[in-house]
């Protein structure tokens, strides 16, 4: 059980990193842009993009998610675009 909640979890983790990605890309802005209006360096962001082991804080999320016009709860629960 534990297996298959941690298995849910990191499948949770890692589409919120694919909306974040996606919607910062629509947006035409760079690691570099995020990162500077976020006070952390590119690979942080990058990290929380990509790297389902590193552990971002809520605030740092929150933040994120809102400087992309968004709130953490929407990018944690709007289904991502099909592809066709």
């Amino acid at each position: 059980m534990l297996k298959e909640d941690g298995a849910a979890a990191m499948a949770q983790v890692a589409r919120m990193q694919r909306q974040l990605r996606r919607i910062r890309k629509t947006q035409d802005l760079s690691l570099a842009q995020v990162a500077e209006q976020l006070q952390v360096h590119q690979v942080t962001v990058w990290r929380w993009e990509n790297d389902v082991t590193y552990n971002p804080t809520l605030p740092h999320l929150q933040l994120y998610a809102c400087l992309l016009g968004y709130t953490l709860r929407f990018v944690l629960t709007e289904n991502e675009p099909r592809s066709v």
